[in-house]
């Protein structure tokens, strides 16, 4: 009987461990921004994937496109490891090996070179996404213009979860899928949306929900609720968080 007690105490004993060790994962998005006397300074994005995939995009605030690295993190003792070996669509020469300690929400730089990162080091933050990040949103209008507002009647059908591994799950009447999309305040863009093909009931949004959702171009957050405005300025999808 003694053995049999020892069971359920050792099973939650178990989970607990696996639940600390779920905790800390350094899995997000992280952000920083490099200062220089003569320019706005550079800013930084690192997402680590549960795939433990790496990408680090650095914007320099010039007018030219970002430069995005990509290669794989590990962790290695009391620190997470990040090697860079792509930018772009090109292997890079030598790969860009990065070391840091994880305390909290912030990853720091171990030894980082000063001629690539400055004198003052490089400590990176984990963001949310302008506040994208956390719970699920429901749509809860869609307005075109001038033309009367699209409503769902339920809105829990259609649905967003920005996720801080760069995924965005999403719930489209009958349908499910996931795309991928980035964040920089206000601007926001969704990848290509990868879901079913399920044929939903008549009156359903969905082709006007995933239309819309693909063409977003920039979003704000007001009182708890998202809007997210498409290319054309006419065109904005309300959501309301729920947690």
């Amino acid at each position: 009987m003694k053995t049999l007690r020892l069971i359920p105490i050792a099973a939650a004993l178990a989970a607990s461990i696996a639940s600390a060790q779920s905790a800390s994962t350094p899995i997000g998005r992280y952000v920083a921004t490099l200062q220089a006397a003569d320019s706005p300074g550079r800013a930084l994005l690192l997402i680590l994937t549960a795939e433990h995939t790496a990408r680090l995009t650095t914007d320099d605030k010039n007018g030219k496109p970002p430069i995005t690295d990509s290669g794989s993190w590990k962790t290695a003792e009391d620190h997470v490891v990040v090697s860079l070996t792509r930018r772009g669509t090109k292997a890079l020469p030598t790969p860009r090996v990065l070391t840091f300690t994880a305390s909290g929400d912030t990853l720091t730089a171990v030894d980082p070179n000063p001629k690539d990162w400055g004198s003052a080091g490089l400590t990176l933050t984990r963001d949310l996404a302008g506040g994208l990040i956390g719970g699920t949103w429901h749509m809860t209008k869609d307005v075109h213009g001038n033309d009367p507002p699209v409503v769902p009647k339920d809105p829990s059908k259609y649905t967003l979860q920005f996720r801080e591994d760069g995924t965005l799950s999403l719930l489209a009447d009958c349908n499910r899928g996931r795309a991928s999309y980035s964040a920089d305040p206000p601007k926001l863009h969704v990848g290509a949306a990868a879901i079913t093909r399920m044929m939903c009931p008549p009156g359903s949004l969905d082709t006007i929900f995933l239309r819309d959702l693909s063409a977003a171009a920039t979003f704000e957050i007001n009182d708890g609720e998202l809007h997210v405005t498409a290319k054309d300025g006419l065109t904005t999808l309300t959501f309301e968080r729920v947690r």
